[in-house]
Protein backbone atom coordinates (compact mmCIF):
# COMPACT_ATOMS: atom_id res chain seq x y z
CA UNK A 1 0.00 0.00 0.00
CA UNK A 2 1.70 3.18 -0.90
CA UNK A 3 1.60 6.21 1.81
CA UNK A 4 1.38 10.01 0.74
CA UNK A 5 1.81 12.86 2.66
CA UNK A 6 -0.04 15.86 1.95
CA UNK A 7 0.30 19.63 2.59
CA UNK A 8 -2.88 20.47 4.62
CA UNK A 9 -2.20 22.73 7.21
CA UNK A 10 -5.44 24.88 8.15
CA UNK A 11 -4.03 27.78 6.55
CA UNK A 12 -3.24 25.95 3.18
CA UNK A 13 -6.74 25.40 3.04
CA UNK A 14 -8.54 29.16 3.50
CA UNK A 15 -8.53 30.05 -0.02
CA UNK A 16 -11.21 30.32 -1.84
CA UNK A 17 -14.80 29.93 0.35
CA UNK A 18 -13.15 27.37 2.31
CA UNK A 19 -12.79 29.67 5.32
CA UNK A 20 -16.40 30.17 5.81
CA UNK A 21 -17.70 27.63 8.15
CA UNK A 22 -15.18 25.54 10.29
CA UNK A 23 -16.54 22.10 9.62
CA UNK A 24 -15.47 19.06 12.27
CA UNK A 25 -13.52 16.35 10.61
CA UNK A 26 -13.65 17.45 7.00
CA UNK A 27 -11.57 16.81 4.35
CA UNK A 28 -8.19 19.31 3.51
CA UNK A 29 -8.98 20.62 0.06
CA UNK A 30 -5.49 19.41 -0.57
CA UNK A 31 -6.73 15.76 -0.39
CA UNK A 32 -10.08 16.15 -2.21
CA UNK A 33 -8.27 17.60 -4.79
CA UNK A 34 -5.89 14.89 -5.08
CA UNK A 35 -9.00 12.57 -5.13
CA UNK A 36 -10.63 14.50 -7.74
CA UNK A 37 -7.38 14.43 -10.34
CA UNK A 38 -6.91 11.07 -9.44
CA UNK A 39 -10.47 9.45 -9.87
CA UNK A 40 -11.12 11.84 -13.38
CA UNK A 41 -7.91 11.17 -14.89
CA UNK A 42 -9.39 7.90 -16.70
CA UNK A 43 -11.50 7.59 -18.46
CA UNK A 44 -12.04 10.96 -18.68
CA UNK A 45 -13.61 14.12 -16.89
CA UNK A 46 -17.19 14.08 -15.46
CA UNK A 47 -19.17 15.25 -12.77
CA UNK A 48 -18.85 15.17 -9.32
CA UNK A 49 -20.86 13.55 -7.04
CA UNK A 50 -19.95 13.66 -2.73
CA UNK A 51 -22.19 11.16 -1.61
CA UNK A 52 -21.84 13.08 1.91
CA UNK A 53 -21.08 15.99 1.54
CA UNK A 54 -20.30 17.95 4.66
CA UNK A 55 -19.30 21.33 4.02
CA UNK A 56 -18.74 21.15 0.56
CA UNK A 57 -15.35 20.76 0.46
CA UNK A 58 -15.17 19.16 -2.15
CA UNK A 59 -17.76 21.00 -4.21
CA UNK A 60 -15.73 23.75 -4.07
CA UNK A 61 -12.81 22.52 -5.16
CA UNK A 62 -14.86 20.87 -7.94
CA UNK A 63 -15.46 24.31 -9.06
CA UNK A 64 -12.04 25.05 -8.97
CA UNK A 65 -10.86 22.34 -10.98
CA UNK A 66 -13.53 23.00 -13.55
CA UNK A 67 -15.71 19.90 -12.74
CA UNK A 68 -20.31 20.20 -12.03
CA UNK A 69 -20.49 18.73 -9.08
CA UNK A 70 -23.34 17.22 -6.57
CA UNK A 71 -23.80 17.31 -3.18
CA UNK A 72 -25.62 14.89 -1.00
CA UNK A 73 -26.14 15.33 2.64
CA UNK A 74 -29.02 14.14 5.16
CA UNK A 75 -27.91 17.03 7.45
CA UNK A 76 -29.79 20.24 6.43
CA UNK A 77 -27.54 22.78 7.83
CA UNK A 78 -24.48 20.79 6.29
CA UNK A 79 -26.20 21.19 2.75
CA UNK A 80 -26.93 24.89 3.42
CA UNK A 81 -23.06 25.62 3.93
CA UNK A 82 -22.47 23.50 1.21
CA UNK A 83 -24.81 25.61 -1.22
CA UNK A 84 -23.97 28.92 0.29
CA UNK A 85 -20.14 28.05 0.02
CA UNK A 86 -20.33 27.26 -3.56
CA UNK A 87 -23.31 29.98 -4.66
CA UNK A 88 -21.83 33.17 -6.16
CA UNK A 89 -24.47 36.23 -5.09
CA UNK A 90 -23.88 40.03 -6.14
CA UNK A 91 -21.43 42.21 -3.57
CA UNK A 92 -23.11 45.07 -3.64
CA UNK A 93 -26.66 43.30 -2.46
CA UNK A 94 -24.85 41.65 0.16
CA UNK A 95 -22.99 44.85 1.60
CA UNK A 96 -26.17 46.52 1.32
CA UNK A 97 -28.30 44.10 4.03
CA UNK A 98 -25.14 43.84 6.07
CA UNK A 99 -24.84 47.46 6.07
CA UNK A 100 -28.66 47.49 7.64
CA UNK A 101 -27.96 44.57 9.84
CA UNK A 102 -24.64 46.20 11.58
CA UNK A 103 -26.79 49.38 11.97
CA UNK A 104 -29.89 48.34 12.98
CA UNK A 105 -31.38 49.35 9.89
CA UNK A 106 -34.09 46.54 9.45
CA UNK A 107 -37.15 46.83 11.70
CA UNK A 108 -36.93 44.39 14.88
CA UNK A 109 -40.15 43.38 16.83
CA UNK A 110 -39.16 42.99 20.22
CA UNK A 111 -42.33 40.92 20.99
CA UNK A 112 -41.10 38.16 18.61
CA UNK A 113 -37.58 37.52 19.88
CA UNK A 114 -38.49 34.97 22.25
CA UNK A 115 -39.63 32.70 19.41
CA UNK A 116 -35.97 32.63 18.11
CA UNK A 117 -34.34 31.31 20.86
CA UNK A 118 -34.74 27.50 20.60
CA UNK A 119 -36.01 25.94 23.62
CA UNK A 120 -32.83 22.41 23.91
CA UNK A 121 -31.97 21.29 27.17
CA UNK A 122 -30.11 23.57 28.64
CA UNK A 123 -29.68 26.53 26.59
CA UNK A 124 -29.14 28.42 29.34
CA UNK A 125 -25.94 26.50 30.66
CA UNK A 126 -24.97 26.65 27.06
CA UNK A 127 -26.02 30.39 25.91
CA UNK A 128 -25.83 33.43 28.22
CA UNK A 129 -29.10 34.95 28.78
CA UNK A 130 -27.98 38.57 27.22
CA UNK A 131 -25.71 36.31 24.10
CA UNK A 132 -29.47 34.64 23.58
CA UNK A 133 -30.67 38.28 23.32
CA UNK A 134 -28.59 39.10 20.76
CA UNK A 135 -28.23 36.25 18.65
CA UNK A 136 -32.42 36.21 18.69
CA UNK A 137 -32.01 39.66 17.30
CA UNK A 138 -29.55 38.75 14.28
CA UNK A 139 -31.69 35.60 13.45
CA UNK A 140 -34.84 37.78 13.63
CA UNK A 141 -33.65 40.39 11.07
CA UNK A 142 -32.27 37.67 9.03
CA UNK A 143 -34.96 35.92 8.45
CA UNK A 144 -36.79 38.61 7.25
CA UNK A 145 -34.83 39.68 4.17
CA UNK A 146 -36.64 38.88 1.08
CA UNK A 147 -33.77 37.60 -1.43
CA UNK A 148 -33.45 33.68 -0.38
CA UNK A 149 -29.43 33.33 -1.28
CA UNK A 150 -29.27 36.64 0.49
CA UNK A 151 -31.10 35.57 3.31
CA UNK A 152 -28.53 31.85 3.02
CA UNK A 153 -25.78 33.72 3.05
CA UNK A 154 -26.33 35.51 6.51
CA UNK A 155 -27.54 32.66 7.91
CA UNK A 156 -24.62 30.74 7.53
CA UNK A 157 -22.44 33.98 9.17
CA UNK A 158 -24.94 33.37 11.88
CA UNK A 159 -24.20 29.92 12.78
CA UNK A 160 -20.53 29.96 12.25
CA UNK A 161 -20.09 32.44 15.08
CA UNK A 162 -22.42 30.40 17.62
CA UNK A 163 -19.48 28.35 19.51
CA UNK A 164 -17.72 31.38 19.85
CA UNK A 165 -20.73 32.95 21.33
CA UNK A 166 -21.51 29.89 23.93
CA UNK A 167 -20.41 28.49 26.70
CA UNK A 168 -18.90 25.72 25.08
CA UNK A 169 -15.05 25.13 23.62
CA UNK A 170 -14.43 27.31 20.42
CA UNK A 171 -13.31 24.65 18.15
CA UNK A 172 -15.48 22.17 16.16
CA UNK A 173 -16.00 18.87 17.59
CA UNK A 174 -17.69 17.46 20.76
CA UNK A 175 -18.82 20.04 23.54
CA UNK A 176 -17.21 20.79 26.51
CA UNK A 177 -18.01 23.88 28.56
CA UNK A 178 -16.15 26.57 29.31
CA UNK A 179 -16.63 29.77 31.08
CA UNK A 180 -16.26 33.57 29.36
CA UNK A 181 -14.30 36.38 31.02
CA UNK A 182 -16.59 38.89 29.44
CA UNK A 183 -19.70 38.39 27.50
CA UNK A 184 -19.06 37.60 23.67
CA UNK A 185 -19.73 40.55 21.22
CA UNK A 186 -22.43 38.83 19.27
CA UNK A 187 -22.65 41.71 16.61
CA UNK A 188 -18.87 42.31 16.14
CA UNK A 189 -18.32 38.19 15.14
CA UNK A 190 -21.10 38.23 12.52
CA UNK A 191 -20.32 41.38 11.01
CA UNK A 192 -16.67 40.39 10.91
CA UNK A 193 -17.37 37.02 9.87
CA UNK A 194 -19.88 38.08 6.84
CA UNK A 195 -17.15 40.49 5.80
CA UNK A 196 -14.49 37.64 5.47
CA UNK A 197 -17.06 35.68 3.73
CA UNK A 198 -18.00 38.53 1.39
CA UNK A 199 -13.89 38.37 0.63
CA UNK A 200 -13.77 35.02 -0.10
CA UNK A 201 -16.48 34.86 -1.79
CA UNK A 202 -14.78 37.48 -4.18
CA UNK A 203 -11.90 35.30 -4.70
CA UNK A 204 -13.93 32.26 -5.71
CA UNK A 205 -15.83 33.97 -8.32
CA UNK A 206 -11.63 34.85 -9.65
CA UNK A 207 -10.57 31.63 -9.33
CA UNK A 208 -14.01 29.01 -10.38
CA UNK A 209 -13.48 27.54 -13.92
CA UNK A 210 -17.06 26.06 -13.66
CA UNK A 211 -20.31 27.20 -11.38
CA UNK A 212 -22.67 24.37 -12.12
CA UNK A 213 -23.37 22.82 -9.00
CA UNK A 214 -26.24 21.16 -7.14
CA UNK A 215 -26.91 20.23 -3.50
CA UNK A 216 -29.33 17.66 -2.37
CA UNK A 217 -30.57 17.17 1.44
CA UNK A 218 -30.98 13.35 0.89
CA UNK A 219 -30.13 9.81 2.50
CA UNK A 220 -26.94 8.72 0.82
CA UNK A 221 -28.47 5.12 1.23
CA UNK A 222 -31.04 6.09 -1.95
CA UNK A 223 -30.62 9.33 -3.90
CA UNK A 224 -32.85 10.82 -6.58
CA UNK A 225 -29.68 10.45 -8.92
CA UNK A 226 -29.87 8.20 -12.11
CA UNK A 227 -28.23 5.51 -12.91
CA UNK A 228 -24.80 5.68 -14.31
CA UNK A 229 -24.58 9.56 -13.58
CA UNK A 230 -21.61 10.42 -11.99
CA UNK A 231 -18.02 10.56 -13.29
CA UNK A 232 -16.70 10.12 -10.01
CA UNK A 233 -18.36 9.45 -6.70
CA UNK A 234 -16.17 10.68 -3.31
CA UNK A 235 -17.31 8.83 -0.16
CA UNK A 236 -16.28 10.16 3.27
CA UNK A 237 -18.46 8.74 6.24
CA UNK A 238 -18.07 9.40 9.97
CA UNK A 239 -15.39 7.30 11.79
CA UNK A 240 -16.89 4.54 13.86
CA UNK A 241 -17.64 5.53 17.74
CA UNK A 242 -16.03 8.94 17.12
CA UNK A 243 -18.74 11.30 16.68
CA UNK A 244 -22.64 12.42 15.44
CA UNK A 245 -23.34 15.16 13.82
CA UNK A 246 -26.91 15.66 14.83
CA UNK A 247 -26.55 14.84 18.72
CA UNK A 248 -22.96 17.21 19.28
CA UNK A 249 -21.24 18.26 16.80
CA UNK A 250 -23.91 20.44 14.88
CA UNK A 251 -26.19 20.19 17.99
CA UNK A 252 -26.28 24.72 18.71
CA UNK A 253 -26.22 25.29 14.98
CA UNK A 254 -29.15 22.88 14.32
CA UNK A 255 -30.86 23.85 16.76
CA UNK A 256 -30.45 27.79 16.22
CA UNK A 257 -31.56 26.98 12.69
CA UNK A 258 -34.63 25.40 13.89
CA UNK A 259 -33.76 21.47 12.17
CA UNK A 260 -35.69 18.77 13.87
CA UNK A 261 -32.36 16.68 15.39
CA UNK A 262 -34.33 14.05 16.10
CA UNK A 263 -35.52 12.84 12.87
CA UNK A 264 -32.00 14.18 11.41
CA UNK A 265 -30.49 11.21 13.72
CA UNK A 266 -33.23 8.94 12.65
CA UNK A 267 -31.96 8.94 9.25
CA UNK A 268 -28.13 8.75 9.78
CA UNK A 269 -26.11 6.08 9.32
CA UNK A 270 -25.28 3.97 12.51
CA UNK A 271 -21.94 5.50 13.62
CA UNK A 272 -21.36 3.93 16.93
CA UNK A 273 -21.47 7.34 18.73
CA UNK A 274 -20.48 6.56 22.16
CA UNK A 275 -20.94 2.88 21.96
CA UNK A 276 -20.65 0.35 24.50
CA UNK A 277 -22.33 -2.26 22.12
CA UNK A 278 -19.90 -3.85 19.74
CA UNK A 279 -23.04 -5.85 17.52
CA UNK A 280 -23.36 -1.63 15.82
CA UNK A 281 -20.05 -1.90 14.48
CA UNK A 282 -21.57 -4.63 12.53
CA UNK A 283 -24.64 -2.14 11.54
CA UNK A 284 -21.61 0.49 10.53
CA UNK A 285 -20.27 -1.65 7.81
CA UNK A 286 -23.70 -2.54 6.66
CA UNK A 287 -24.35 1.19 6.53
CA UNK A 288 -21.07 2.00 4.85
CA UNK A 289 -21.78 -0.79 2.40
CA UNK A 290 -25.35 0.19 1.57
CA UNK A 291 -24.02 3.82 1.05
CA UNK A 292 -21.48 1.97 -1.38
CA UNK A 293 -23.81 0.05 -3.47
CA UNK A 294 -25.53 3.44 -3.82
CA UNK A 295 -22.64 4.66 -5.76
CA UNK A 296 -22.00 1.51 -7.95
CA UNK A 297 -25.66 2.65 -8.87
CA UNK A 298 -25.25 6.42 -10.02
CA UNK A 299 -21.68 5.64 -11.41
CA UNK A 300 -20.47 5.33 -15.15
CA UNK A 301 -19.34 2.26 -15.74
CA UNK A 302 -15.36 2.31 -15.74
CA UNK A 303 -15.37 4.90 -13.34
CA UNK A 304 -14.11 5.29 -9.85
CA UNK A 305 -15.64 6.07 -5.94
CA UNK A 306 -13.08 7.02 -3.78
CA UNK A 307 -14.26 5.76 -0.16
CA UNK A 308 -11.83 7.22 3.09
CA UNK A 309 -12.28 5.50 5.88
CA UNK A 310 -10.03 5.25 9.41
CA UNK A 311 -9.74 2.32 11.55
CA UNK A 312 -11.73 2.08 14.65
CA UNK A 313 -10.74 1.72 18.26
CA UNK A 314 -13.64 -0.07 20.59
CA UNK A 315 -12.22 -0.50 23.92
CA UNK A 316 -8.59 -1.99 23.42
CA UNK A 317 -9.67 -3.75 20.64
CA UNK A 318 -8.53 -1.92 17.00
CA UNK A 319 -11.19 -3.03 14.50
CA UNK A 320 -10.32 -3.59 11.12
CA UNK A 321 -12.83 -1.00 9.23
CA UNK A 322 -11.39 -1.15 5.75
CA UNK A 323 -10.86 -4.67 5.07
CA UNK A 324 -14.32 -5.46 6.87
CA UNK A 325 -16.24 -2.49 4.20
CA UNK A 326 -13.85 -4.10 1.54
CA UNK A 327 -15.01 -8.15 1.82
CA UNK A 328 -18.49 -7.68 2.50
CA UNK A 329 -18.46 -5.03 -0.64
CA UNK A 330 -17.01 -7.45 -2.54
CA UNK A 331 -19.84 -9.86 -1.91
CA UNK A 332 -22.66 -7.27 -2.06
CA UNK A 333 -21.27 -5.47 -5.03
CA UNK A 334 -19.66 -7.66 -7.99
CA UNK A 335 -19.30 -4.33 -10.26
CA UNK A 336 -17.16 -2.73 -8.04
CA UNK A 337 -13.57 -3.28 -7.22
CA UNK A 338 -10.56 -1.84 -5.24
CA UNK A 339 -7.98 -1.05 -7.57
CA UNK A 340 -5.81 1.31 -5.24
CA UNK A 341 -5.06 2.44 -1.43
CA UNK A 342 -3.88 5.03 -0.49
CA UNK A 343 -2.31 5.54 3.73
CA UNK A 344 -2.87 9.23 4.49
CA UNK A 345 -0.54 10.43 7.00
CA UNK A 346 -2.57 12.79 9.40
CA UNK A 347 -0.85 15.63 10.79
CA UNK A 348 -1.79 18.97 12.90
CA UNK A 349 -5.07 19.77 14.60
CA UNK A 350 -6.67 16.49 12.36
CA UNK A 351 -5.01 14.23 14.49
CA UNK A 352 -7.28 15.26 17.38
CA UNK A 353 -10.51 13.89 15.20
CA UNK A 354 -8.91 10.74 15.12
CA UNK A 355 -9.37 9.19 18.31
CA UNK A 356 -11.83 6.60 17.80
CA UNK A 357 -13.84 5.92 20.55
CA UNK A 358 -11.29 6.01 23.06
CA UNK A 359 -9.33 9.58 24.22
CA UNK A 360 -5.98 8.10 25.00
CA UNK A 361 -5.90 5.97 20.89
CA UNK A 362 -4.97 8.27 18.47
CA UNK A 363 -4.14 7.05 14.81
CA UNK A 364 -1.89 8.74 12.39
CA UNK A 365 -3.40 7.78 9.12
CA UNK A 366 -6.49 6.92 7.51
CA UNK A 367 -7.25 5.43 3.58
CA UNK A 368 -8.07 6.31 0.62
CA UNK A 369 -9.75 3.33 -1.62
CA UNK A 370 -10.52 3.49 -4.95
CA UNK A 371 -12.83 1.76 -5.96
CA UNK A 372 -13.14 1.15 -10.12
CA UNK A 373 -16.91 0.16 -11.12
CA UNK A 374 -16.24 -2.89 -14.49
CA UNK A 375 -17.43 -1.40 -17.32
Amino acid sequence: MQRMEFNDTNANGNYATHAYFRYFGKLPPAVIRFIIRKGTEYPGPGDIVDIMCGCGTSLVESMLLGHHSIGIDINPVATLVSKVKTTLIDEKALRDVLNLISEDGLPLSCNNLASMIPKFRNVDYWFLPEVQLELAKLKYVIQRVEDSQLRDFFMVAFLSILRRSSNSSPTPGRLFHIKHDRVPDVKRMFVERANMMIMKMRELRWLARCTDVQVLCQDARQTSLAENCAGLVIFHPPYFALYRYSSDVLRFELEWYGANRESIAAHEIEDGFKTTNISLYGRYIEDVVTVLAEASRILKPGHKVCLVVNNSTFRDERLPVMNDICSLAARRIPDLTVCESIERGVRFQQASYHRSAREDKVTSQDYLVFFRKQP
